[in-house]
């Protein structure tokens, strides 16, 4: 199964805003003059939107109220149990043949705001419910 999000801009511009107030700089162009900088709000603009995807298909539906700052940091993996692969283009998702149960692939292209998430049907399909009790237990409460 292969799952494609668009996002608007004003979506993208709230992850900036955090990654903005997290390296206390007024523009996206004062960051992207630290070399750490645009790297890290290309890896929190990666992480957020695969796990936007991931949580919307899977019918969490207030995934958009759980603070950046704990998206960006924690481990999609033990959040949901399955590996995730990282892609460099979209083309790669085409050309697997077989999705492994546990294993899960994305593309993000940050440029056109899109996201790829390609799998087995099951890790779609499966229930929810451990997630959803980790995002709601978690402490310190993470949302908005």
């Amino acid at each position: 199964m292969i799952i494609e999000k668009n996002y608007s801009k004003s979506d993208l511009r709230v992850i900036e805003d955090f990654v903005l107030k997290k390296f206390s700089v007024p523009d996206v162009y004062k960051l992207k003059d630290r070399y750490e900088g645009e790297l890290f709000l290309n890896n929190t603009i990666k992480k957020v939107l695969i796990f936007w995807t991931f949580l919307e298909q899977k019918e969490i539906n207030y995934y958009r109220k759980i603070k950046i700052g704990f998206l960006s940091t924690v481990d999609f993996s033990e959040l949901t149990k399955i590996n995730l692969n990282y892609l460099e283009n979209k083309k790669e998702i085409y050309d697997i043949i077989d999705f492994e149960l546990d294993r899960l692939y994305a593309y993000v292209d940050i440029e056109n705001k899109r996201c790829c998430l390609a799998g087995a049907d099951a890790i779609f399909k499966s229930s929810n419910e451990n997630i959803d009790l980790y995002l709601k237990n978690f402490n310190p409460p993470i949302f908005i």
